[in-house]
């Protein structure tokens, strides 16, 4: 199954808007039964291509939360300037302070020169500690 950033918003959207059904840091079964319904009022299934189950769209929440909080680190780390659209923007002058951040935040290394596009809905969405 597909995901493009046009289903990732909209299942983000979706569970922004039910933001009070949230649990402790996620959602209960029927709201994660309605993602699926919603999703496949506005994204008809087509020949060939899996249906976006309950299951799938957890394991999607799953991943992106932990983008978010890798996210946040690069944020928040000093030495080099990280943007939602571009990702770490490493020059040369920065290129040893981003290795050694890389070496000891794991998962992090790939955004490198990609961005979040989600940041915001995330930050909405993930409990902050």
């Amino acid at each position: 199954t597909h995901w493009g950033c046009e289903h990732v918003k909209e299942m983000l959207d979706f569970l922004i808007d039910r933001l009070s059904e949230m649990g402790k840091g996620n959602f209960k079964a029927q709201v994660w039964n309605q993602v699926v319904a919603h999703m496949r009022s506005k994204f008809p299934l087509t020949e060939g291509e899996g249906e976006r189950t309950a299951e799938l769209c957890k394991s999607k929440f799953s991943q992106l939360s932990n983008d978010f909080v890798i996210v946040q680190g690069l944020k928040n780390a000093s030495g080099f300037h990280f943007s939602d659209k571009d990702g770490a923007c490493i020059t040369m002058e920065t290129e040893s302070v981003w290795q050694t951040y890389t070496k000891n935040h794991k998962g992090s290394s790939r955004f490198h020169d990609k961005g979040f596009a989600f940041y915001d809905e995330m930050q909405q969405l993930v409990p902050q500690k």
